[in-house]
């Protein structure tokens, strides 16, 4: 908790391009992931970049993870790496990712966004209570270009895909253009506690969290 962490191929990439320190946190074991993975904790301590042509900008650690996303070549590969740090930095156990359709134009259906990566489970066809909760929040960002918590969904709709689903706690973010379009869709979820204990639902800071990441 309070603690940024990231994974090697995020280190690796911005080890370089950022003011902030990185600390080798080993490899613990990581909730709903098999393999052990190497984790740097990002410090609050700044060390001097590298002198460069457009000199020091100062930019939170989230905004510069945005330098190695950036680095990934290719859609998926950067739709899978966005998931694995959504559920890293949210503390969720499955996280999804749409990007529009290459050759479309932005539009208000969810269907117009293909599903990229999913991190911790496996999203099937329509009919799959997990594509169908994903399905449902990936919708009304489309339609609203807003984010979307279970609990801003009328529950009559939300509640029986959430416990078909095992998920307690649900949230998605859009990522836009500068001129407002919709380009991708966020999911993040957290399934029910099987010792009794409740998943904490999305706060307002992880909202704002969430859509950083996704811009």
């Amino acid at each position: 908790p309070g603690t940024c962490m990231v994974s090697d191929t995020v280190f690796q990439e911005v080890r370089d391009r950022c003011t902030y320190r990185f600390e080798a946190a080993g490899r613990p074991p990581l909730k709903n992931i098999a393999e052990q993975i190497a984790l740097y904790r990002v410090s609050g301590a700044q060390r001097q970049p590298a002198a460069g042509p457009e000199g020091q900008i100062d930019i939170s650690a989230i905004g510069e993870l945005g330098l190695a996303f950036g680095a990934v070549p290719e859609r998926e590969g950067l739709c899978r790496l966005v998931t694995f740090s959504a559920s890293t930095l949210l503390g969720s156990d499955v996280s999804t990712m749409r990007i529009l359709r290459a050759g479309s134009a932005p539009s208000d259906a969810a269907e117009d966004y293909e599903l990229l990566a999913v991190h911790g489970a496996t999203v099937g066809e329509p009919g799959d209570p997990l594509a169908d909760l994903e399905a449902c929040l990936a919708q009304e960002v489309a339609r609203t270009r807003l984010p979307w918590r279970d609990g801003e969904i009328a529950s009559a709709r939300i509640r029986p895909l959430m416990e078909r689903s095992n998920v307690e706690a649900a949230l998605a973010v859009p990522l836009t253009s500068a001129d407002g379009e919709l380009v991708s869709i966020l999911g993040v979820y957290r399934v029910v506690d099987p010792r009794g204990g409740g998943s904490p639902a999305f706060r307002d800071e992880d909202v704002e969290m969430a859509t950083r990441l996704a811009d």
